[in-house]
């Protein structure tokens, strides 16, 4: 393995530097180098670097800098604040066999439960958060063909903010009767699991779930299922943890729903 120390300096309204590159276990040596060159570093000429000098590769890719792949996380999904505190509800498929967990790639968190029934998981942030919004959970049933909106982190980062998708509720119960579910007309993306399912007030009536696989069975790309508001509250209740439920008011634009998504929906990552 190699140490890399890049040094760049603005001066005269251009950037200039250098990079050292040194083989590990030679840290004196290294390090007396490195003072040299800074020592000795003197920029000269007014010119820099052209922005368009070279070719461009058909290799670049947004998670490419400086020729250096960045790290990857192994899987990205959504997920939801549901309180002050910044505890965040996200499905179990997020955080399973995580080494380490982040929310927005920024802070550490643990799972403080996970429910594999419901598919649902409970992370605390390992320090203290104060979210702009967190869920207002929907006391009523909703009714069916009623409008939704499903906040997510679609591309799973890529985009670097959450997108919101609008479809329908198909039905308040699973494809079997399942009352834990509803079932959803909604396209939707692989990241978009764990994100909430808001009604048109900005009521919080699911959580999105992974997309149903079984065996060789695939459902329509339009349908998708979420764990119900009461499914969800009754095990945060269970396990200590109080929301705020409130029946629905009146509808609101989707500009304003997608700005209560924005503020409550987190990118969840899992890394080795």
């Amino acid at each position: 393995s190699i140490h890399s120390y890049t040094y760049a300096a603005l001066k005269g309204g251009m950037i200039k530097g250098f990079t050292l590159i040194w083989p590990t276990g030679d840290e004196k040596r290294r390090n007396r180098v490195v003072e040299a060159v800074k020592a000795s570093f003197k920029p000269f000429g007014n010119t820099a670097l052209d922005d368009n000098s070279g070719e461009v590769s058909p290799d670049q890719r947004i998670d490419l800098l400086a020729g250096l792949e960045i790290r990857q996380p192994i899987i990205s999904r959504s997920g939801f604040y549901v309180d002050a505190g910044g505890r965040v509800l996200t499905t179990v498929e997020a955080v399973q066999n995580c080494k380490r967990i982040s929310l927005d790639e920024t802070y550490d968190a643990e799972v403080t439960f996970m429910d594999e029934t419901l598919g649902i998981a409970l992370l605390s942030p390992l320090e203290n958060l104060s979210p702009l919004n967190h869920a207002n959970f929907r006391a009523s049933v909703p009714r069916i063909n009623a409008a939704i909106a499903v906040s997510g982190y679609a591309y799973e980062g890529v985009l670097g903010a959450s997108t919101m998708t609008f479809g329908t509720l198909a039905d308040i119960r699973g494809l079997k009767g399942e009352t834990q579910l509803r079932r959803l007309d909604v396209s939707t993306q692989d990241g978009d699991a764990g994100g909430p399912v808001f009604d048109m007030t900005g009521r919080v009536l699911g959580m999105m779930l992974p997309k149903t696989k079984t065996g060789d069975q695939r459902l329509p790309s339009n349908v998708g299922f979420a764990i119900s508001a009461e499914a969800m509250g009754a095990a945060l209740a269970q396990n200590g943890v109080a929301i705020s439920v409130s029946n629905p008011g009146g509808a609101m634009p989707p500009e304003d729903l997608t700005t209560i998504g924005a503020d409550m929906t987190v990118l969840v990552s899992c890394w080795d």
